[in-house]
């Protein structure tokens, strides 16, 4: 019995190691991948190239998203080295509120990512912006007369709000949202 014990005792012991060695990996690849990026635009021994602007991102909203204000930490679409990801919906200003992170998978020698900045010679950067940057489409592809009624951008994210009255019929089947406010760029070290 105290064999068992013993050895049931050990495999826990195991379990517990290999999950916080799993973790601490991926909280280290997380800022690893934080580190990189900065390096990457500030051209800290990498060269950066822009390889396309206006690269439509198509996200799928499903309908429990749309009802619901809470923080989800969902990847709606990878394109190019980059995911991204719902952080959280909220309520605001008479609509629903979606926050939608880009999180480059960044690789030390070279790669590609997507972003919603321009990056200046110098260091600088603006938002990329053209009109429209944004479109709604029901889940069979069909255009919808529906606008964004308000939009910002930060430091590798973006959100967007759509009216609470024009969105609910939709709640059923959900939305998809195409985002033409990204930026293609290629990177390699020097």
């Amino acid at each position: 019995m105290k064999r068992k014990f013993a050895i049931a005792t050990a495999l826990g012991a195991c379990l517990i190691l290999l999950g916080c060695a799993a973790a601490l990996a991926f909280h280290d690849r997380r800022h690893a991948d934080d580190g990189l990026y900065r390096q990457v635009v500030n051209g800290q021994g990498y060269e950066l190239d822009l390889v396309q602007r206006s690269v439509p991102i198509r996200l799928t909203l499903e309908p429990a998203w749309m009802r619901e204000a809470k923080a989800w930490g969902i990847r709606l679409a990878e394109s190019q080295q980059t995911a991204f990801i719902l952080e959280r919906t909220a309520f605001l200003n008479g609509g629903m509120t979606f926050t939608v992170s880009i999180r480059p998978a960044m690789d030390r020698s070279a790669g590609m990512f997507l972003s919603n900045k321009v990056f200046e010679e110098g260091g600088g950067y603006h938002y990329y912006a053209r009109a429209p940057l944004w479109q709604i489409y029901d889940r069979n592809g069909r255009k919808l007369d529906m606008d964004v009624i308000a939009a910002g951008q930060g430091d590798r994210q973006f959100s967007f709000t759509l009216s609470k009255e024009e969105t609910e019929p939709w709640y059923a089947q959900g939305l998809v949202v195409e985002f033409d406010g990204i930026v293609a760029y290629a990177y390699a070290k020097t």
